[in-house]
This record gives C-alpha cells, sequence and structure tokens, in this order.
C-alpha cells in the first residue's frame, strides 16, 4: 500500500502531504519470530511486481482520494503470543505516531517450540484449578483461523453478536455449543430464504457489474415472477429453486409473448461441493452467461447471498471476456466467441435445447461430462487465440479482478475454499501439464 500510494504522490503534488517524499518509508516489516530473512527476502523481491500489476488495473478507482486519506506512510506492529515482536530486518527501532499510521497487527496463533506450519495439533493450557487437581484447555491447529468455512459452522460476526449470550452460555457442553450454532445459523437461513432481508433494510439485491448487462444477486433476486421485470436469462448457482419458476416463465411466454431463460447449478455450498464446481458447473455457467451476453440479455448470477459462489462465477468471466481494468468492458472479440464450436464434430440434433436455458441440449450434455473443464478451456484458447501452454490465470490476476469486481459488489467475498476452486479451474487443468491443445 505504501508504494503503490508513493506511485500516486508522483502524480499528484497538490493533495495536502505533510511528509517530504524522501521520508515516505516503504520498506517492509515482518516478524522475526515467525518470518526468516529468506522468507523476507522472497516477499520483498515480489512486491514491486505486485504494486505494478495493481497500479496497471487501475483497481484503486480513485487514487487522489487515497492520498489524500493516506497522509502518512503505514506501519505494522506485530503482536504475536502477548508479545510486540521484532522485525526480521528493521531499518529503525521505533514507530514514530508523527511519521506513521500504526496498524496493530495481532497474530492469534501460538507456537510450540519445534513445531512448523505443516503440523500440528496441540494442546494449549487454558487454567489450572486452585487444588492442581484439574486442567483445562483445548486443542489447537495453527492457521485454522483462515479457514472459518471448516470449523465456523456457517456463523457469522453478525450472527454471533446477535446471539453471543446463547452461544456462550457456561452451561453448554462443546457439543451443545455446535447444536446451538447449527439452530441460528438454520433459522437465520430458512428466514432468508423465505423472507429475504429485512424489508425496511434499503440494500439492493442485485449489483451491475461494470459496463456489462450482467449483475450478481442475491436468492431473493431470482424469485419469481419479479426476476423477470429486470432480467431475460437467469443463472441460480444454488442447491434451492423456486417452485414457480417453471410456471413464471411459461407465463412471460404465454401472456407477453416473451422469452425467458433460466439454469441452475446446483452448487453446494464451502466444503460440501468437493470439486465438481470446478470441474463440471464451472464451464457451464460461464457458456450460459456468453451465449445471452452476446444475445443483448440481461444476465443474473444469483447465490444464497451473492457473495460466494454467484461471485466466483463472475469472478472467471471477467478473467476470460474483459480486460483486467476499470471500468470492466468486454473485450472486442467477445461477441466472435462460437459456443457451437466446442460441439461442430459431435453427431445429434444440435438444435434441440436444454430445458429453459437457450443452450443446445448437446452442449449442455457435452459440458457435463468429467472433461468439460478440458473442453471449455480449449475452446476459450482457440476463440482468443492465446497461448496454449499458458493459463488464462495466476492467484495474483484472480484477486485484482476480484478487486474491480468489489468495486461494483462490496459484498463480495469468497470463501477460501471457493477462491481454491477457482484458482485449480484455471491452474490445475492437465492441458497445461501436458499441453493438449493443437
Amino acid at each position: 500500500m505504501n508504494r503503490i500510494v508513493q506511485k500516486y504522490r508522483a502524480e499528484i503534488h497538490q493533495c495536502g502531504v505533510v511528509v517530504d517524499e524522501d521520508k515516505w518509508d516503504v520498506s517492509l516489516y515482518t516478524p522475526s519470530s515467525i518470518v526468516s530473512p529468506k522468507e523476507h527476502s522472497e516477499i520483498l523481491s515480489l512486491i514491486d511486481s505486485r504494486v505494478d500489476l495493481l497500479y496497471t488495473s487501475k483497481a484503486i478507482v480513485n487514487p487522489a482520494w487515497l492520498v489524500q486519506k493516506l497522509t502518512k506512510p503505514l506501519r505494522p506492529i506485530c503482536i504475536t503470543e502477548g508479545n510486540v515482536q521484532r522485525y526480521t530486518i528493521s531499518p529503525t527501532t521505533t514507530a514514530d505516531d508523527d511519521k506513521y499510521f500504526t496498524i496493530i497487527c495481532c497474530n492469534p496463533s501460538y507456537y510450540s517450540e519445534g513445531s512448523s506450519s505443516t503440523n500440528h495439533i496441540h494442546w494449549v493450557h487454558h487454567s489450572i484449578s486452585p487444588d492442581q487437581s484439574t486442567v483445562t484447555g483445548y486443542y489447537y491447529t495453527p492457521g485454522s483461523a483462515d479457514d472459518d468455512s471448516e470449523w465456523g459452522r456457517g456463523l457469522t460476526p453478525e450472527l454471533f453478536w446477535a446471539h453471543y449470550k446463547q452461544i456462550i452460555a457456561p452451561n453448554l457442553t462443546e457439543d451443545g455449543t455446535d447444536e446451538v450454532i447449527d439452530a441460528i445459523v438454520r433459522q437465520d437461513r430458512d428466514n432468508y430464504l423465505s423472507y429475504g432481508r429485512d424489508n425496511s433494510s434499503s440494500t439492493k439485491y442485485t449489483d451491475k457489474i461494470g459496463e456489462m448487462s450482467l449483475w450478481i444477486g442475491s436468492y431473493e433476486a431470482g424469485k419469481p415472477p419479479d426476476c423477470w421485470e429486470n432480467f431475460d436469462a437467469i443463472l441460480n448457482v444454488t442447491e434451492s429453486e423456486f417452485p414457480e419458476i417453471e410456471e413464471s416463465i411459461n407465463t412471460q411466454q404465454k401472456r407477453y409473448e416473451r422469452e425467458c431463460f433460466y439454469l441452475q447449478l446446483p452448487v453446494a455450498q464451502g466444503k460440501r461441493d468437493i470439486n465438481e464446481f470446478e470441474r463440471r458447473w464451472m464451464s457451464l455457467g460461464l457458456v450460459f452467461i456468453i451465449h445471452h451476453l452476446q444475445q443483448k440479455r440481461r444476465v443474473l448470477v444469483y447465490s444464497t447471498k451473492g457473495r460466494d459462489r454467484a461471485v466466483a462465477i463472475v469472478l472467471a468471466l471477467v478473467v476470460l471476456v474483459c480486460h483486467p481494468v476499470y471500468p470492466l468492458r468486454l473485450k472486442d472479440e467477445f461477441n466472435h466467441f462460437n459456443i457451437g464450436d466446442m460441439t461442430k464434430d459431435q453427431d445429434g440434433a444440435n438444435n434441440q435445447l436444454y430445458m429453459r436455458s437457450g443452450l443446445c441440449h448437446v452442449l449442455v450434455t457435452t459440458l457435463l461430462k468429467d472433461d468439460s473443464r478440458e473442453i471449455f478451456l480449449e475452446w476459450m484458447h482457440q476463440q482468443t487465440s492465446s497461448a496454449s501452454h499458458k493459463p488464462f490465470a495466476d492467484k495474483e490476476s484472480v484477486r485484482i479482478v476480484l478487486q474491480l469486481v468489489t468495486q461494483y459488489r462490496e459484498t463480495a467475498e469468497p470463501t477460501r475454499s471457493t477462491a481454491q476452486k477457482l484458482n485449480r479451474f484455471f491452474m490445475s487443468s492437465p492441458l497445461y501439464r501436458q499441453n493438449k491443445i493443437s
């Protein structure tokens, strides 16, 4: 952040800065108890390229505002196991409040002697009874805080604080606590699906993404018949489906002589989906969106809250068909993509449509095969005339695209599990290991 702001400061001269440029600190500070000098150097070697990528993407859409706010460089103070840490490499010994905006970074992890990042469940003493007869504590896995989708049971900060007295009741056992959390999460989900958000809230259900005819929404955005007032094609990325969806499409057709299109991708939430999202459903969802955008239709992609699964599909689309700069726009060649090329060598009635999707039945069948990802990525390389040995994205470019999408959908927040699936979709295909594309 300090280095990207330094770039913007060089461009914007009259912004009320109070620190001389030669004193603008862009050093890297890492805690010596966790980060070795070698790892520190490796991190340092990557920073400038990351800054250049962020700068080029224009993901920071108002740099003048950022420069006006950040009048001093940021400086981290790291606290681990209750102690302020020395720095691995530190040009200065103390942080001066007059020179820095200080960020306190608290690491809740406990490190036992001889442990490494690859292990280790170990016991942490919590307290000992006065008579020394009882020791209490808990088993702890370093790094587990990064994976709340595994242990959090769907509990959000908002739900916790709304029900914290119930959750931390001292008479609850561990199993009892889990049961209380599960009941709270289940009730919240049922309320959400039945009634949506608080009707008095002005929160939007959908957000338009860039200059495309594409929206990300939450579950209630896809509720028929109202959904057809705003959209022509709807992609449902959940296991739930409104029972009246079929009837609503028929009504639009008969009463208004209007075509509406719908496809459900029954993607399980979080880690309940092992790899079906990346290996099968992602490709089909992308083809659905591409086809209907080419037909100039208004496309909605929705999941339960429009934060995770729907966002992942749109992120993949942006990686493939948009330039990674703000504002997001479709590439010039987009309208020349021919999805029929994926099935041109197959026999069958190509004009027979799959349910209400608007896609050919033979195409959908092809994309439901085990190798659908490879079929789709090979087709994308052919349509874009891109290098066959190089993936369309890496972890850093996906992060940049997420930052760009977040400019439009502030609640976009894919879980770690979903982010890993997205990375594997682009980077783990056998195509790139075997270079099969002709």
